[in-house]
């Protein structure tokens, strides 16, 4: 996973350093979601590397490594999508 590169990460940075004056922030970069648990809807499937918005993963070592990641790279927060009674994804 690329480090965030967004304008809320930047700004908590620069509030951080004290470099800007402003508000307290949390944020959180994007979620993680289980694989076949999350899919955008109204894509057109032919757009196979669509960004999602999540990070997808595929059990409890995964999820502990994609949490660490989020947090290294500054997150206050993390952002679970876990919503869906049933898979979403494409059927096959």
């Amino acid at each position: 996973m690329k480090a965030p590169d967004t304008p809320t990460s930047h700004c908590t940075t620069l509030l951080t350093k004290g470099l800007v004056e402003g508000p307290r922030m949390r944020v959180a970069t994007r979620a993680i979601a289980a694989v076949g648990q999350y899919y955008p809807f109204g894509v057109s499937p032919d757009l196979v590397d669509f960004p999602t918005g999540a990070q997808m993963i595929s059990g409890i070592e995964e999820a502990r490594r994609a949490a660490r990641e989020h947090i290294g790279y500054g997150a206050d927060l993390i952002k679970v999508d876990a919503d869906w009674h049933y898979p979403t994804g494409p059927m096959v």
